[in-house]
Formats: structure tokens, C-alpha cells, sequence
């Protein structure tokens, strides 16, 4: 109800709401002296910060006047012994930037609107049913002035935090493996504030070789993109956190201590560097499905009318502004966003199993936004794959079985299933000859692998063929044509066919190929079971769908 009542009258909410919320946090700071050393705070005290947290991060630009007092919290509760504690504050630290920072409609309530006259009830009038074409949303967008704030109190809070880290990833600092998590925690709830005003490194985009694909012109467009974006040192953030990742992996994979929930930390933070710009997906999609919810039970006791509470309206713009900023379908891989990549795959594939786990999820979210990213990264997974068979049994089965669950996927993502022969080339051939142990997850993996190629591989074609209709429409449309302008159509054309007819022929020789060295492989005296009948199947459907059947027969023998 606090939330709801700030979100729609935050110039009430202010003295009445805020103002007596955080009095009440700072006086159970000031009869808790010593709270930062507890390890665990009382319920009244987390209970006071998680409203104060949830309240600031729809109060909007009327928490500036509150911005000393609050800074005076934070400083107090950042670093708390207390794991609740510590992870409130930090949700309190990104939810004053965010307030700030975001664009959000600030008319949820007009006083034009909601006339009341005399005797009618309050509820009536909130109530009131209006058209779309009635409703005008005015909108909160920050100036450079509150950027500049943001940019200050960024600044100040995530200094010590970076310190800390760069000094242990040196090793020159020893820190415990929940203190480097403390820090993580602080890290990405300050960046996931202001990542709206973060650019991406498009200029550095990474073009692939052999693509048939351009980028879009321009991705679509973040919040705030037409205004000065925040630095961090100079430099911009993204890189400077990523950069700092790395590092802070290297010296934990490396190290003699296991610290996995640090490296779950990590990742958490990878994955806001490399795709995150404002609001979560996660907020955004819960709460466009609750209002969809709202709406549809609304309209089932209204009626069919198209006409719904203001509210109602004013929110959908909202979420369909948040969705359009947040959602980038074919985004560009970039220099930083493949080092990111590369350091998710290797942890992907490292010998903690629940690291491995955490680090597949975090890799299909980012593959799955950015336009053919798993071709980038083919190439380092398999390398760990062929690697695999160095190492001692326990490190073998953990890196094989992270890098088939990799190829494996997850919904369309599987490697097997790539329209591409490129990638299917290089991938059933390393399948099979990856060495494993008798592991039963490993066996259940290789299963896993049958069952995808059995139950959704489809056709790939080799060939392209231009359609005869197409043409016919395609001579019509030059016969009409002046000759400067159908010299330039004709040599379109001609083109356009020449490499159609190169591709093709690259897919046929791409073809024989995997299927020769499949072959070499099943043939081999040495071969494993396991492998030999997933190496059974491949070849076996890679026949059964071949539509020059004389050509696949002749390869097998």
C-alpha cells in the first residue's frame, strides 16, 4: 500500500510516507551502533530498511531533498555482517538511483481528471471508465542535472567495492569468499540502476566471415540514448566491470579455495554487463503479465467495451515503454560482450558443479539476444571439449560434461539443430570423438544427445534453388525497365545467383566432409560405445535425409 500510494500521489507520500519511514530506519541505526558487526539484525530493523527500499524506488524525483540522509543509511548498511542486511541496503542503493533514472508517467493522478463533486465517493471517480484517445500520459525523463547526481553518488559508493576487488584479484589483499560476494552484490545492484545510461561498445561490433547477415543499422534505442551517458573513471562502465571480472575469475578458478558462490556472484554481474539496460526482463515481464491478468478479468465483468480505468492505461504505457528498451532481439556481439562470452564458457566448463550450471543458464540468455553469437564461440567450446581428454578423470567427466550440455542447449538453442553446416560440420564429428569415462552423467548426457537428433533434427538443406515463378516475375520486371537501370537489375541478378551457387557448393564439400570423417571415426577399433552409437545415429540421419542418396552411399562405403 506504501508503494501503491507513493506511485500515484508521491507529493502526498512525501512528508506523510517517506519522511516518517526512513526517521524510523535512521533511529533504529542510532540505537544499533554496532549493527554493521551483527550478524544477524532483527526483524524490526531489516523489515523498516525493505520498505524504506521498496518506497524509494517509486518516489521519483522527490527523494532528492532525502539523498544526504539516505546516503548517511547506506554508508551504515552496505557492508552489514547480516547477509539480509547487506543484500536490502543494496537494493535500497539501486532503487535511488533507479527512481531517478528511469522514465516513468508522473500523472498517474490529475486533479483535472478526478474532479470530485459533491457527495460522490473517491472511488468512483479513480474508478471512472474512460477511452484510450482520453488519456494523456505525461512522463518523467531526467535531466542532465539528475544525471550528473546519479553519476556522483554511482561514484562514490562503487569506488570501495572496485578497490577491494582489484586489489584481491592482484593478491595483494585477502578477502574472504563472503566478503568478495558482498562486493559483487553492491557492484551489480549500483550498475543495474544506471545501466539504462550505459552504452554498449557497438563500434567494435565483430563481424563474422562467411555471415549472410548485416547488422540492423541501429539497435533499438535505450533510455536516455540522446543524452550524455554516465562514465565510470573516464571510461565507460561496461568495459571497466568487465574487465575487473576477468580478473576476479582468473584468481578464484585458479585458486586452491573453492569459492563457488563467488563465481555465481560473478556471473549474476556478467550477465548485467553484457545485456542489461535499465529494468530487468524479469520485472518487466512479471508485471506486464500481472496487468494482463488485471485487464482480462476486468473486461469479463465490464463487458467488451474498450474502454478501461485510467490507470489501467497509464501503466500499459509504461510497461510497453520498458519492454521496447529492454527486449533487443539480434544485438550486435561486440569486443567486450565476446570476452564476456568466453570467460561464461569457461567457467561453463569448470569442476564446480553447480558453477557450471549457473554459468549454462547465464550463456544461453546471452546467445539467445545476440545475432549468431554461438558462432563466435563454437571454437572455444570444442577446444575445451577436445581438451577434455588431458585431464584427470574427476576434471574430465566436469569439462566434457559441460561442454556437451553447451552444445545440448536448451529449447532451440542445441548446436545439432543449427540450420548452418558450418557449425554441423565442425560438431558431430568432435561429439564423437570426445573421450569420456564410464560416468553415468556422462552416459545420460550422450542420451540426451540421441534423443534431440530423434525427436526435433528436420532437414538442412545443401542447396538453395531460385524460384521459376520468381524469375518469371523477374524477366517481366526487366523487360519494362529503361537500359541503364536494367543493365544494374540484370547485374543484381547475376550475382545474386553466382553465390548462391557458391554456397552451395560450399555446403556440398562441408557435407562430405563431416560425413567422410564420420565415417573414419565409426570405423575406428578403438571407439566406445557410447560414442559409436551417437556417432550411429548422426551418420544414420544425415543418410536417411540426403536427397542425393547416390552420393551419401557411395561417401559411407
Amino acid at each position: 500500500m506504501c508503494v501503491l500510494a507513493t506511485r500515484v500521489r508521491p507529493d502526498l507520500a512525501k512528508p506523510l510516507l517517506f519522511h516518517r519511514l526512513l526517521k524510523l530506519l535512521e533511529l533504529s541505526l542510532d540505537e544499533r551502533p554496532g549493527i554493521i558487526e551483527m550478524s544477524n539484525a532483527d526483524d524490526e530493523f531489516l523489515w523498516r530498511l525493505k520498505i524504506v527500499g521498496d518506497v524509494a524506488a517509486v518516489t521519483g524525483r522527490h527523494i532528492l531533498e532525502f539523498i544526504p540522509r539516505l546516503k548517511s543509511v547506506l554508508t551504515r548498511t552496505l557492508l552489514m555482517q547480516c547477509p539480509v542486511g547487506h543484500r536490502l541496503a543494496a537494493v535500497l542503493s539501486r532503487s535511488i538511483i533507479t527512481t531517478l533514472l528511469r522514465t516513468y508517467p508522473i500523472n498517474y493522478y490529475d486533479p483535472q481528471f478526478y474532479v470530485l463533486p459533491t457527495g460522490a465517493s473517491p472511488l468512483e471517480q479513480w474508478g471512472k471508465l474512460v477511452y484510450p484517445a482520453d488519456v494523456k500520459v505525461e512522463w518523467h525523463v531526467p535531466d542532465d542535472e539528475i544525471i550528473s547526481l546519479c553519476s556522483a553518488f554511482f561514484e562514490e559508493f562503487i569506488a570501495d567495492p572496485l578497490e577491494a576487488l582489484d586489489q584481491y584479484a592482484k593478491g595483494t589483499l585477502a578477502i574472504d569468499d563472503k566478503k568478495v560476494q558482498k562486493h559483487l552484490h553492491i557492484i551489480e545492484a549500483l550498475f543495474t540502476a544506471i545501466s539504462s545510461h550505459c552504452g554498449f561498445d557497438f563500434e567494435e561490433a565483430i563481424p563474422l566471415e562467411g555471415a549472410d547477415f548485416a547488422y540492423p543499422k541501429a539497435d533499438l534505442p535505450i533510455i536516455a540514448r540522446e543524452q550524455r551517458e554516465i562514465l565510470l573513471q573516464g571510461q565507460p562502465v561496461r568495459t571497466v566491470l568487465a574487465e575487473l571480472l576477468h580478473r576476479v575469475a582468473d584468481r578464484i578458478v585458479n585458486g586452491l579455495q573453492d569459492e563457488t558462490k563467488s563465481l555465481k556472484s560473478v556471473l549474476v554481474v556478467y550477465k548485467a554487463v553484457a545485456m542489461l539496460r535499465g529494468p530487468s526482463a524479469e520485472d518487466v515481464v512479471g508485471h506486464a503479465q500481472a496487468l494482463s491478468l488485471v485487464k482480462k478479468e476486468l473486461d469479463n465483468r465490464l463487458g467488451p467495451k474498450k474502454h478501461r480505468f485510467r490507470l489501467l492505461f497509464i501503466e500499459k504505457a509504461r510497461l510497453q515503454h520498458e519492454v521496447r528498451t529492454v527486449f533487443q532481439k539480434a544485438s550486435r556481439v561486440t569486443k567486450n560482450r565476446l570476452n564476456i562470452l568466453r570467460y561464461v564458457v569457461r567457467l561453463a566448463v569448470s569442476r564446480y558443479k553447480e558453477v557450471r550450471s549457473v554459468a549454462q543458464t547465464c550463456f544461453s540468455s546471452i546467445v539467445a539476444m545476440l545475432q549468431l553469437s554461438y558462432r563466435y564461440i563454437l571454437d572455444d567450446i570444442l577446444a575445451y571439449l577436445a581438451a577434455s581428454k588431458d585431464k584427470p578423470d574427476s576434471d574430465n567427466d566436469a569439462q566434457l560434461k559441460g561442454c556437451l550440455f553447451l552444445l545440448l542447449g536448451g529449447k532451440n538453442l542445441a548446436y545439432l539443430l543449427k540450420h548452418d553446416w558450418d557449425t554441423l560440420r565442425k560438431v558431430f564429428p568432435a561429439v564423437v570423438r570426445a573421450q569420456h569415462s564410464d560416468n553415468p552423467t556422462v552416459s545420460h548426457v550422450f542420451d540426451a544427445l540421441s534423443d534431440t537428433i530423434e525427436t526435433k533434427f528436420v532437414t538442412t538443406g545443401l542447396t538453395a534453388t531460385s524460384s521459376v515463378p520468381a524469375n518469371k516475375v523477374a524477366g517481366a520486371i526487366l523487360g519494362t525497365m529503361d537500359l541503364e537501370l536494367e543493365v544494374i537489375f540484370e547485374h543484381a541478378l547475376t550475382f545474386g545467383m553466382k553465390k548462391m551457387e557458391e554456397r552451395n557448393a560450399r555446403n556440398r564439400a562441408l557435407y562430405v566432409d563431416m560425413v567422410n570423417e564420420l565415417v573414419t571415426l565409426l570405423s575406428t577399433p578403438q571407439i566406445r560405445l557410447k560414442n559409436f552409437v551417437i556417432g550411429h545415429v548422426f551418420l544414420s540421419y544425415f543418410s536417411k535425409f540426403q536427397t542425393d542418396r547416390q552420393a551419401c552411399r557411395q561417401t559411407c562405403r
